[in-house]
């Protein structure tokens, strides 16, 4: 029988250790290089792909992203069929739209003060969205659930980016700042749409919690607007 020593087993952990790439160990130059405009084939729960849309995004949790870069982009919930958020916003003609518009079941409570959004499902599946300025067309759409990404070069209108990988996933979204991030909060009455926090530089956070808008379940009709 053979009997390993201490050296041989840690020579045997480092090699191993060095063979698995997370996303502390990835260098900027590992992670996908965005602004192709070469399209890929939909993986993971991205649904729908076609070139320059709509895409659609079903999550793990049954709720859905459309993303149509001529009308809206609209987020749903499988345990609330009544919700709906929709972004909206025209710019120039042949340009992608602004979102810049934010409509919660049909009334408009927020017009984005920024150039990057982002919005947390309650399961925690986020999309983030970036714009050439204010009320400029869209440049990019990226969707973060668990260990999967998948961006959207939105000038093209091409998914250039989806793949299920973990430390990819959580590379890309270290170097993405969020921007102005808000939360969808299922509550005992309904639903709350908040903002929690502005990441404008990659990894630095500063927590502000602003209600948006509240629904309610025994109510269908009834939209508190708290932003404006």
């Amino acid at each position: 029988m053979k009997i390993l020593t201490f050296s041989s087993v840690l020579l045997i952990g480092l090699v191993i250790g060095s063979c698995k790439k997370t996303a502390d160990t990835l260098d900027p130059e590992e992670l996908p290089q965005f602004g192709n405009c070469t399209p890929v084939q939909p993986s993971g729960d991205m649904l729908s792909a076609a070139i320059k849309g709509p895409f659609v995004f079903g999550t793990a949790g049954g709720d859905s992203i459309l993303i149509d870069l001529k009308k809206a982009i609209i987020l749903k919930l499988r345990d609330y069929p009544g919700f709906s958020l929709e972004l909206w916003g025209t710019t120039e003609p042949g340009k992608p739209i602004s979102g810049n518009h934010e409509n919660l079941n049909g009334k408009h409570v927020k017009t984005r003060p920024g150039t990057v959004r982002t919005i947390i499902f309650p399961d925690g599946v986020k999309i983030t969205m970036t714009t050439q300025d204010k009320i400029g067309p869209l440049v990019s759409i990226t969707i973060y659930d668990g260990g999967q990404s998948h961006h959207i070069n939105a000038d093209c209108g091409v998914l250039e980016y989806s793949a299920t990988d973990a430390a990819i996933t959580h590379g890309l979204d270290a170097n993405e700042a969020d921007g102005e991030t808000a939360k969808l909060e299922l509550t005992n009455t309904g639903l709350l749409y908040v903002n929690i926090y502005t990441e404008d530089t990659p990894g630095k956070k500063t927590e502000n919690r602003v209600k948006i808008g509240e629904i309610y379940r025994n109510e269908p009709n009834r939209v508190d607007d708290y932003y404006n």
